[in-house]
């Protein structure tokens, strides 16, 4: 790309004062003298082009290479590289990229044809670019210092300076500190068969700090000149830095390696089709579990005409899809453009994406993207991490970007999947996210908070179906996959109705002189109406719900706790705290349990997916299944810190997920745990509701509190404002 790029060095506006020291004496120059060596053997190519306008051309079937000259010469291009069978690159003149896309979608032979797109490493311009070497001032023992959780110079305070030793700053890996990787490393020390793959500019294997923790795979990008920036090598320290080697840093995931694939040219840019090639490349490599893309679509696109600089690419797309489908988790970084708009592939379905934070205010960074769309945030600015060549001591840097927030968390995963091989991608997506640390910006800057590895990979040990109270986080949105529900409602013991997203307001009995309080809200199937019960089994139907039937002039044992409609609509049951059932419309009446004698009160119940069944669960997370409905497990042998208040099934009927007063939620069947707000809440929590395709759930305090795990979009609660009445249902449209 024109222009070129400056050698990055650290910023020293980013340097860490201040922080607990570690180590005896002088810090020694780290590999000083040492070569950098050769980088790989590799067929020389040209790198990515000024002055052309890129094509990717797919063909109604796979042609020969001299077919697609043809197609190419036919529009006054050159072919510039095959991707998948029957899809190739074609570079014509800038400017002339529209006419020509025109006249290849008039070829019949051609099926497809867009405008390809360009990308950059998502890294920020150096505020300086002087190198950063080892200083001879004194720190460590002399100073009191305890030892580090890793045997590592800089990890807990390494002196360093850019100007020979007068000005000397202490550099720390304090943001890891902050993230829990001591906690997360005293549970494990990752997976040495497990691979990150770095799809990115070249790393750097000679560098000392990664003395064997790099594969160098394919070179896709067209350039066998070594990045002089090191953004590849700087990314992969964060990952695989040696960890207990005594000269540097220690890389999050500690024994996990990196599988170099280079997109990206020595000026940091690529192609969208290149780095679509990459990908498939790494996917289809032994070992790689996670795919760190630390890139963004360039934002100064050179072409005259900007509808090619689309924010889409179809051969990206396809890839990530690809590499989704053989089990991997791609992360992507957010981009650097201080705006809300999506950035793909971070936006893409499936991909975990990733926002910079600042480490020392838990700020979002003045440069990040952001937006609900972005899943999680993690430090990104003035990161300590590797630099190359490593000679004459320059062995670090300090960079900002979203660029080196990406692989945190890609080491995180690794870690979290390391603790537990039987999680599947998105539910370690759904771990990370749910165990983040809830910081300022949560919920609109991005989905979920601040990275929590030492949370994350504690939470993974209780495996994917089992709650970990406490150590969860509020707004756990997943965009794995997207959310599915669009709207809710909440009901409070009044009859007060409150909706959100788009659950409208059908009507209430806030303003009726109420026999019993309310208990319970259900939805109708078609989100256009609902019911209300009330604690003497009166009901109160609204929108397209049907009136089928009442207790309300019954004299009860035990009160109503809770209902549950049809699938249809046309009918619901009702349950009283001993388990009693009157069903109602063409509800059928599957069993109860009036006539056992129970441990603990029924508080809530569900209707399985065909309405040919129900299961009951009790205040001890007994469960109590009728008709088609089965049992999973419960909680009723388990000493609980709190009683539970509510239960929901998942869609398809092979689990349910129950909730305790204090948030604690336990998962059962095939239903996957998202995260809990155990240890957050400001009320008790009173209720639960999955989305329609299960993929995540609600959670709801008496006080309007509403938290919103994996897939279920927040779109409103309550949660500090005053209320007349508790809140005691809620229900999703």
């Amino acid at each position: 790309m024109a222009g070129g790029r400056r050698a990055r060095r650290p910023a020293l506006a980013a340097a860490l004062v201040g922080l607990v020291l570690a180590g005896a004496g002088l810090v020694p120059a780290i590999a000083a003298n040492q070569p950098s060596g050769p980088r790989r053997a590799a067929a020389r190519t040209t790198p990515v082009p000024d002055g052309i306008d890129r094509l990717v051309v797919r063909t109604t079937r796979p042609a020969g290479r001299n077919a697609e000259n043809a197609l190419a010469a036919s529009v006054g291009g050159r072919h510039a590289g095959s991707g998948r069978p029957g899809v190739f690159d074609v570079d014509v003149t800038q400017g002339q990229g529209p006419a020509a896309a025109r006249k290849l979608g008039q070829n019949p032979s051609v099926a497809h044809v867009e405008a390809d797109v360009r990308f950059r490493s998502a890294e920020m311009p150096p505020a300086n670019t002087a190198a950063l070497v080892p200083s001879k001032k004194p720190i460590g023992a002399g100073a009191g210092a305890s030892p580090p959780p890793v045997n590592e110079r800089c990890f807990s305070g390494c002196a360093l300076t850019f100007d020979g030793g007068t000005t000397s700053r202490i550099y720390s890996q304090s943001d890891f500190m902050h993230i829990g990787a001591a906690d997360a490393w005293a549970v494990t020390h990752g997976d040495p068969n497990m691979l990150v793959a770095v799809v990115d500019t070249d790393v750097d294997a000679t560098q000392p700090d990664l003395a064997g923790k790099v594969i160098v795979g394919a070179n896709f990008s067209g350039d066998n000149t070594p990045d002089p920036e090191g953004h590849g090598t700087a990314v992969a320290g964060l990952i695989a830095a040696t960890p207990n080697n005594g000269i540097g840093i220690a890389g999050l995931g500690w024994n996990t390696k990196v599988l170099s694939v280079r997109v990206l040219d020595s000026q940091g840019a690529g192609f969208a089709s290149t780095i679509a090639k990459g990908i498939h490349y790494a996917a289809d490599y032994p070992g790689v579990k996670v795919i760190n893309l630390s890139l963004q679509q360039d934002p100064n696109c050179p072409a005259a005409d900007k509808t090619l600089c689309p924010k889409t690419s179809t051969p990206l797309q396809d890839e990530i899809k690809y590499a989704q489908s053989k089990g991997i988790l791609v992360v992507s970084a957010a981009g650097n453009q201080p705006v809300s708009d999506p950035s793909y592939p971070a936006a893409y379905d499936g991909v975990l994406s990733v926002a910079a934070v600042d480490g020392t205010d838990d700020t979002l960074a003045k440069f990040s993207r952001r937006g609900p769309w972005v899943d999680i945030a993690a430090p990104g600015v003035g990161v300590l991490t590797l630099a190359t060549p490593c000679t004459d001591g320059n062995c670090w840097v300090t960079p900002d970007g979203t660029s080196f927030a990406t692989p945190i968390v890609s080491a995180a995963a690794a870690l979290v999947w390391a603790a537990n091989p039987g999680l599947t991608a998105p539910q370690v997506a759904a771990r990370l996210m749910a165990t983040a640390e809830p910081i300022a910006g949560t919920g609109t800057d991005f989905s979920n908070g601040e990275v929590n590895v030492g949370r994350a990979v504690g939470s993974a040990l209780a495996g994917p179906l089992s709650a970990t109270p406490g150590t969860a986080a509020i707004s756990a949105t997943s965009a794995l996959p997207l959310a599915t529900g669009k709207g809710y409602w909440l009901a409070a013991s009044d009859g007060g109705i409150f909706s959100y997203g788009n659950a409208t307001f059908l009507g209430s009995t806030g303003g009726i002189t109420l026999n019993r309080p309310i208990v319970g809200l259900a939805a109708t199937p078609t989100g256009k109406g609902y019911w209300l019960v009330a604690s003497d089994g009166g009901i109160f139907a609204f929108g397209d719900a049907g009136f089928w039937g009442s207790t309300g002039s019954l004299s009860l044992n035990k009160p109503i706790v809770s209902m549950a409609a049809t699938p249809s609509g046309r009918g619901y049951w009702l349950v009283a705290s001993d388990g009693g059932i009157f069903a109602f419309g063409d509800a059928g009446f599957r069993g109860s349990t009036g006539s056992l004698h129970l441990n603990k009160p029924i508080v809530g119940m569900a209707a399985t997916p065909t309405g040919r069944g129900y299961w009951l669960i009790a205040s001890d997370g007994g469960i109590f299944a009728f008709g088609d409905a089965r049992f999973f497990g419960s909680t009723g042998n388990l000493k609980l810190n709190r009683p539970i208040v509510d239960m929901a099934p998942s869609p398809d009927g092979d689990g349910y997920w129950m909730v305790a007063s204090d948030g604690g939620v336990f998962a059962f069947g095939g239903s996957q745990f998202y995260g809990s707000p155990a240890g957050t809440t400001a009320g008790s929590i009173v209720s639960l509701a999955a989305t329609p395709t299960g993929n995540g759930y609600w959670i709801i305090g008496n006080d309007g509190g509403v938290y919103n795990f994996g897939a279920a979009a927040y779109l409103g609660g309550l949660g500090g404002i005053p209320l007349n009445r508790p809140i005691v249902g809620l229900a999703v449209r």
